[in-house]
């Protein structure tokens, strides 16, 4: 058992009891989680949520003498529970293990979000790929009723597909709301008159973004979730938000591959409620992002960043072979304006 793994069983809250008698020296398989629901949550601030029952089943420890326990981090920070008064990401991490020591850990995700009203339009009446059910609803609705992210067809919203340099650039251009002339921009996979070309201008002279050493944008190159956190601390500090506040990775299990460029961006997204754990404690900084966010696989949650994004501020973008241009601040006004606008690298 690694030193992670025990700091977590010592803070964790201990739902069934330790057993005290051996088992088969033969078991070397974990046991399995028995939960079968949605792993991901959006719960608006102030109303009540409650966390579903877990349950265990092991090939060789009984129900009775599995050990089942739990960790919740808040945007990073370990926390005894969950407060639906304030906003945020909270990684709900559940252990099970079994006589032998082995381990299972299953991880859900419920996001705290501000009260707004997500329905001016009825976007599952236009998309056939929204329902109102969806947790995400709400977020996307709000991108389009600001007229921030539209269709990729006339009865689709693309879920799945991902989003584009290019794409993101127009979206924070469109959030940003400048109209005034932009100094124009020479890239060599760039035209003047493709229909980004403006938003690409404004996100280089703004410091957004970055061009890449060859002379190119790449505008339809995809990104991840560390990229999507370092364009978004550029465009916070671009627009004058306080960007001090800092959360601690290092509870992820993964946080050592973040990569050294995007730390202090992916730091203070993680801080600010931007960015939240995935499954089994990860930040999976190196992900690729769809339109919709991040899909995970094997029926685990789907924690989707980029059209969250808007309303909660993580917008992807690809990092420039140097890695992406980390702004100092101008100023120290809040980030909650940031927040206002924009929502979900779950």
């Amino acid at each position: 058992m690694n030193k992670k793994i025990l700091a977590s069983m010592l803070c964790a809250f201990l739902i069934t009891p330790a057993a005290t008698h051996a088992t088969s020296n033969k078991d070397i398989v974990a046991p399995t989680f028995n939960y079968t629901g949605v792993s991901s949550f959006t719960v608006e601030k102030g109303n009540n949520f409650t966390l579903p029952t877990i349950t265990a089943t092991d090939d060789y420890t009984s129900p009775a003498d599995l050990k089942i326990y739990y960790t919740i981090l808040r945007n990073g920070e370990l926390v005894g529970a969950i407060d639906t008064n304030t906003v945020g990401t909270y990684a709900v991490t559940y252990y099970v293990e079994d006589l032998a020591g082995n381990i299972k850990a299953l991880t859900l995700t419920v996001r705290v979000t501000e009260v707004f009203d997500p329905s001016i339009v009825n976007i599952a009446e236009i998309f056939t790929d929204i329902s109102e059910q969806d947790w995400y609803y709400a977020d996307v609705a709000q991108a389009y009723n600001q007229n921030l992210i539209m269709g990729t067809t006339e009865t689709e919203w693309g879920v799945t597909q991902p989003a584009t340099r290019a794409q993101v650039a127009t979206i924070l251009h469109r959030l940003d709301g400048d109209t005034s002339d932009i100094p124009p921009i020479t890239f060599t996979d760039v035209d003047e008159n493709d229909w980004y070309a403006h938003s690409v201008a404004w996100a280089i002279n703004a410091g957004v973004y970055n061009g890449f050493e060859d002379g190119t944008f790449k505008p339809d190159d995809n990104i991840t979730r560390e990229q999507l956190a370092a364009i978004i601390y550029n465009y916070a500090i671009y627009k004058g938000y306080d960007v001090a506040t800092t959360g601690n990775i290092s509870n992820f299990a993964d946080a050592e591959q973040v990569s050294a460029w995007s730390t202090s961006a992916v730091e203070w997204a993680v801080g600010s409620g931007i960015m939240g754990g995935k499954e089994d404690n990860l930040l999976d900084s190196k992900s690729t992002a769809t339109c919709l966010g991040e899909q995970r696989d094997s029926g685990a949650a789907e924690r989707q960043h980029s059209q969250g994004a808007v309303h909660r501020g993580e917008v992807p973008v690809s990092r420039p072979s140097s890695g992406p241009r980390i702004l100092r601040p101008r100023d120290e006004r809040g980030v909650r304006a940031l927040r206002g606008h924009t929502s979900a690298l779950h």
